[in-house]
């Protein structure tokens, strides 16, 4: 209780007041076209942008298969009399008429106030439309961290700092908005083995909620997951396995959950990677299995 104070007293010096919180959220469509105008005069200064394009199939769209290309582009601005560093990237789905960008992100790295480090990350969803502008700061401190947004002023998350004990971690988290104990959640990773993870049960407790369980098993040249039946938005225990170590560094994953199993795989190709993946119900086994490919290429 004596970190958890600290942690607050730490943070509330650092935090957002209830007038920029909101005066975010409320921010006119000029704002977005600034931050905007700010990309292209970047890309005009010759700053290297990275770029991932790539292409899903089986999606909704008027294209031949479903297929849906899409583009990610992430530029970070110079800004060497500033003790700050900000990334905007810019995620795209172009399939027919959708040339413009679905969403704007700005990463922002605000360096250290006293001991409290802060960050945030403002997105712009459909930045030449709507212009929905949204916000999120954390700051972090030795002790945990607290996470705010631009809906209000009340923090989103604290979380505490990891307690550990032979092999047992434990990370506490409270939603504020909901108090508690309704709001409180513990993540709790237990090692059959201290320091290695051949064998670690995964778990999520809340108060007045079935717990979330993962028992992971580590290979050599794979894993094995189970998550049982416990939860209450599942349907069936899910089993899903890894094979690694694949000539030319692929991969392959098999799941099984509700009796349907997907098969799917992770081959690297020149500038990229290809994901084939096929679904097949096992309740119908005369049923045509769905087939799905995802490809995509770093710039």
């Amino acid at each position: 209780l004596a970190s958890s104070c600290n942690l607050c007293s730490e943070l509330a010096r650092a935090a957002p007041s209830n007038s920029q919180t909101v005066a975010l959220h409320r921010s006119t469509p000029s704002v977005t076209m600034k931050l905007v105008a700010l990309l292209l005069v970047g890309a005009r200064a010759g700053i290297s942008p990275k770029t991932k394009i790539g292409y899903s199939t089986g999606g909704d769209t008027s294209l031949p298969m479903g297929i849906n290309p899409t583009g990610t582009v992430s530029v970070d601005l110079p800004l060497d009399d500033l003790p700050i560093s900000v990334r905007l990237n810019g995620e795209y789905e172009m399939s027919e008429n959708e040339m413009a960008p679905k969403e704007l992100t700005v990463d922002i790295d605000a360096g250290s106030v006293g001991p409290v480090d802060v960050s945030g990350v403002l997105t712009i969803g459909d930045p030449l439309g709507a212009r929905e502008l949204t916000g999120e700061a954390t700051l972090a401190h030795e002790y945990g961290t607290v996470t705010f947004d631009s809906t209000e002023a009340m923090p989103k998350e604290v979380t505490i700092r990891a307690l550990s004990k032979a092999g047992v971690e434990v990370r506490p988290s409270w939603n504020p908005r909901i108090g508690a104990p309704e709001g409180l959640s513990f993540d709790i990773d237990a090692r059959l083995q201290a320091d290695s993870d051949r064998a670690v049960i995964y778990a999520t407790a809340a108060p007045g909620k079935r717990p979330e369980v993962r028992f992971h098993f580590g290979f050599s040249d794979g894993s094995l997951d189970i998550t049982p039946l416990l939860d209450e938005g599942a349907k069936a225990t899910k089993f899903e396995y890894i094979k690694t170590g694949l000539p030319n560094g692929a991969s392959a994953k098999a799941t099984l959950q509700d009796k349907t199993l997907t098969l799917g795989a992770e081959v690297a190709v020149a500038g990229g990677e290809l994901l084939p993946e096929v679904t097949v119900d096992l309740n119908d086994v005369t049923a045509a299995p769905k087939l799905s490919l995802k490809q995509s290429f770093s710039l």
